[in-house]
């Protein structure tokens, strides 16, 4: 039987289903685990802010470390100013290239987050993740939108034949089709975006924040920066709360609103996800 024969609620039903079952083999698909390190725990601060959220994270957690260093301020939110004129020799290539492109003397915060150089040293901490297997390779992300632009076209090109069959017949009430086609796009659509983290990466990430979660509540201003700043990492902005003055820096680096990424969500801290590879 021809679906398309279908009369226009029966149809609907059908393409409904259709939908969710393609997306959802698609999403189990992206979602699968390919294998991959699993290894002891990353005890660096800024490859598990790229599994949490990607690049922009990175660069957030970096602001809060130069800040934490009176090496800058943060006077009002999405705003940046330099504090001191050394450039110690200890910084992190993130920090550094932050340091190196804050305008004097003071600037907003967005740009200097997404400045080339930046964007560079914050992609430059993924590649070890890469290696082990806990983030994406470029390969994989083409493969996930290969994926996802054949299952959506199939999709739509189900629903748009059946609109030309409709046309063909003479019925005109066919908002409810197109709505869902629409639909049907953004599904597809916001399955291709990459994800910073594999399966892999995020179950070495679920495993940290297992192991940490009683640990977080002792931070504070006292606590050594390294381990504020992994709590950081894992938590986000949560794992500052015993640092408020951190804490406050982490916010006010982006504003809420004023998102420096076009990708999406992060867990457990703000700001965006998706930025494997698409900037900070």
């Amino acid at each position: 039987m021809n679906v398309l024969d279908l009369a226009g609620p029966e149809f609907l039903a059908f393409y409904i289903i259709f939908l969710i079952v393609v997306a959802t083999a698609v999403w189990a698909a992206v979602s699968l685990s390919f294998g991959g390190a699993g290894g002891s725990l990353i005890a660096d601060p800024y490859r598990v802010a790229w599994l949490r959220g990607g690049a922009i994270e990175v660069a957030r957690l970096a602001v809060v470390s130069l800040a934490s260093r009176q090496l800058v301020t943060l006077p009002r939110p999405g705003v940046i100013a330099p504090a001191a004129a050394r450039m110690p020799a200890d910084l992190n290539p993130v920090e550094r290239a932050i340091l190196v492109n804050c305008q004097r003397p003071e600037g907003k915060a967005r740009p200097v987050l997404r400045n080339s150089a930046v964007r560079a040293a914050c992609r430059a901490v993924a590649d070890p993740l890469v290696a082990m297997g806990l983030a994406p390779t470029a390969n994989a992300k083409l493969a996930r939108a290969a994926l996802c632009a054949g299952a959506g076209f199939l999709v739509l090109a189900t629903g748009a034949a059946k609109l030309d069959v409709a046309a063909a017949r003479g019925h005109s009430n066919v908002r409810f089709l197109i709505l869902l086609m629409i639909a049907a796009a953004i599904v597809f659509l916001v399955l291709a975006i990459p994800r910073p983290r594999t399966p892999e990466g995020r179950r070495m990430l679920a495993d940290m924040r297992r192991l940490l979660q009683n640990r977080r509540a002792a931070v504070g201003p006292q606590s050594p920066m390294g381990e504020t700043l992994l709590m950081a990492g894992v938590f986000g902005a949560a794992g500052l709360a015993g640092a408020e003055e951190l804490q406050r820096v982490y916010y006010q680096a982006l504003p809420a609103g004023s998102s420096g990424s076009s990708c999406g969500g992060s867990d457990g801290g703000g700001g965006c996800g998706g930025c494997g590879g698409s900037g900070c």
